[in-house]
Formats: structure tokens, C-alpha cells, sequence
């Protein structure tokens, strides 16, 4: 996935829906995914799942495998009903791209990218941004919610194609976030332009039940 910068400054110069200047009104989703729990996928899950506009994926901690894991199971693909006991070290995040078109007849860009997900051996919550290259190392990105709830972050890391914000949340940061009804990401395009674009909730919390559903339990 290439953020070009191009894309950006043609969507935000002909106001594509998706990107609004300012600090416009928030999207709201009303709409929510219908999942039978016996689809949830199960600890040693690897593959993709898709719960309205967001992405639930997971892929295997090769070099944490159990030394008789078969790679048969570990290329075996998303069989969400596959045999909970054949469990494999994963890593699994919750992914979404928002994308914006040009014109009527250009392809859709990908004009911004939420990862979440839990790191490390303690499942730290963490949030990662992948944004245009219309950004600086150092830049401040928000993402809000209506619920008067936001985190900020940092752009760390930008090459000619993206730059890269991540942040560490809280507990309650985390707990806010995946439950809410709306979030925006805000921005300024080269250090001047303020912008906004909404993001989708569509099928959020859906993915969280489905990264929970993941989750090893610790025997007591």
C-alpha cells in the first residue's frame, strides 16, 4: 500500500467525501455487524476475517511454533472453525483503510490505514497510523471520537511514500476506542493545511470480539 501525495492533495483540493477541511462534523455508524460467536475465530487462528470495513488478521510467531505444529496448519488459511487445540503462537491486529477517489473514473487510493492491536508479552494495546507523506517526522496526528474522547500521537517515521505514527494506549484508551460510534483522524498536510477524515466503526467492535476470541487464556 502506497499513501501518494498526490492522491492526498487532489482529494482534499476537489473535496472528496471522505476527507473533509477543518474540523467538519464526525460519522456516525449506526449499523452493526451480525456474527454468530460459534464464527469467531479461535486461539491459533492464522489468516483474515472481514467484519464490515474493518479487517481482523492473524499471522503466525514462526520462531515461537511449537517444534510439531504442522505448517500444513500454519498455510492452512482462515478456517474460523478450525481445532482449538492445534494452537500456534500469533500475532493479530485489527486493520482499516480509508480510501478516496480523484475522479469518477480514477482507481481508489488509499489515503490513510488504522492498525490496533496487542504487543509484547504483557498485550500492550497499540495503535498505529500509516498517513500521506505530506507529514513530517514529528508532526502531531489526533484521533478523536465524539464521545469527547481522543488520543494523540506522533508521525515517527516518513520515507517518500507514508509516514508512520504509533502510540501505546491505556487500558481505558483502548476499551474507549474499540467501542466507539464514531472516530476522525486530524492532521496537517504539510504543516499548514488542518484536515480531518473520517474513519468507520462499521465492524470495529465486531473485530475486537474476534481478537479477544484469539486470546489464550492463563490458567488460574
Amino acid at each position: 500500500m502506497s499513501l501518494s501525495r498526490q492522491s492526498v492533495f487532489v482529494v482534499a483540493i476537489f473535496g472528496a467525501a471522505m476527507l473533509m477541511v477543518g474540523a467538519g462534523a464526525l460519522f456516525i455508524s449506526t449499523r452493526a455487524v451480525s456474527i454468530d460467536t460459534a464464527d469467531l475465530p479461535v486461539p491459533g487462528f492464522v489468516g483474515t476475517a472481514a467484519f464490515g470495513d474493518w479487517e481482523f488478521i492473524c499471522t503466525p510467531r514462526v520462531e515461537m511454533a511449537p517444534p510439531l505444529v504442522s505448517f500444513e496448519l500454519l498455510d492452512s488459511g482462515p478456517d474460523l472453525n478450525q481445532d482449538a487445540t492445534a494452537i500456534v503462537e500469533t500475532t493479530c491486529r485489527l486493520h482499516h483503510e480509508v480510501l478516496a477517489q480523484s475522479g469518477e473514473d480514477s482507481e481508489p487510493s488509499v489515503i490513510l490505514a488504522v492498525y490496533l492491536g496487542l504487543v509484547g508479552l504483557s498485550e500492550s494495546p497499540v495503535l498505529m497510523l500509516r498517513l500521506p507523506p505530506t507529514l513530517t517526522e514529528g508532526d502531531m496526528v489526533v484521533l478523536r471520537s465524539r464521545d469527547n474522547f481522543e488520543v494523540e500521537t506522533l508521525a515517527r517515521v516518513c520515507s517518500v511514500e507514508e509516514c508512520v505514527a504509533t502510540s501505546t494506549l491505556s487500558e481505558d484508551e483502548w476499551e474507549q476506542l474499540v467501542g466507539a460510534n464514531s472516530l476522525q483522524v486530524v492532521f496537517r498536510v504539510d504543516s499548514v493545511q488542518l484536515v480531518s477524515i473520517d474513519v468507520s466503526t462499521f465492524g470495529l467492535r465486531e473485530s475486537y470480539a474476534a481478537l479477544e476470541a484469539t486470546q489464550v487464556q492463563e490458567p488460574l
